[in-house]
């Protein structure tokens, strides 16, 4: 994951920004979906208030009231945020566009696999759910080269250990273990 977190730092993720899958949970409609379920707390940061819903699978979510809106925060107490996972995935996809050579046949065919797994778990599990396929026809439309990429700069040794570790058959019961219990897609925490 350090790979990932170097290769992000020299801005080779850009257009994925954009897609932070934390966005598709539409947060005031599910703080008013379970209303009786919301707490307040204080928070952390500024021992101000805060309201907080407890949802399954380990989810812990926040509402701050800022500027007269409100400011929300999620958490997975339990495993690696799920939206984390499919940014680093398409972070890898985005890349593989612009740099075919990038992975290889049998890395761009596993990078599917997940990308397929997590997507769906995140249109079935997101607040509201959405339909797959309107997930999908979103998505895949928002995969695009980025020209801003520097192909050379992506062939190190480090981004191959990276790539290594995303799409190698070990990581597999960790994909399967991260999406193996139906709960909000969070992006936090990651890795």
């Amino acid at each position: 994951m350090r790979a990932l977190v170097m290769c992000l730092g020299l801005g080779c993720a850009a257009p994925v920004a954009a897609q932070d899958m934390s966005g598709a949970i539409d947060f005031d409609a599910l703080f008013a979906a379970h209303a009786d379920a919301v707490t307040e707390v204080m928070s952390p940061q500024n021992g101000t208030s805060r309201r907080q819903l407890e949802m399954p699978g380990g989810i812990l979510v926040w509402a701050d009231g800022m500027d007269g809106a409100w400011r929300y925060s999620a958490m997975d107490t339990g495993q690696t945020g799920v939206t984390c996972l499919w940014d680093a995935y398409t972070d890898l996809a985005v890349m593989h566009q612009t740099c075919p050579t990038f992975l290889t046949e049998d890395g761009a065919a596993q990078l599917e696999v997940y990308r397929r797994q997590i997507g769906d778990f995140i249109a079935a599990n997101t607040f509201p759910p959405v339909p797959v396929e309107a997930f999908w026809s979103h998505w895949e439309a928002a995969i695009a080269p980025d020209p801003a990429l520097d192909c050379a700069a992506l062939m190190t040794a480090e981004n191959g250990q990276m790539i290594s570790t995303l799409l190698g058959t070990q990581f597999a019961p960790v994909v399967s273990e991260i999406l193996s219990e139906q709960r909000l897609p969070v992006a936090t925490p990651c890795f």
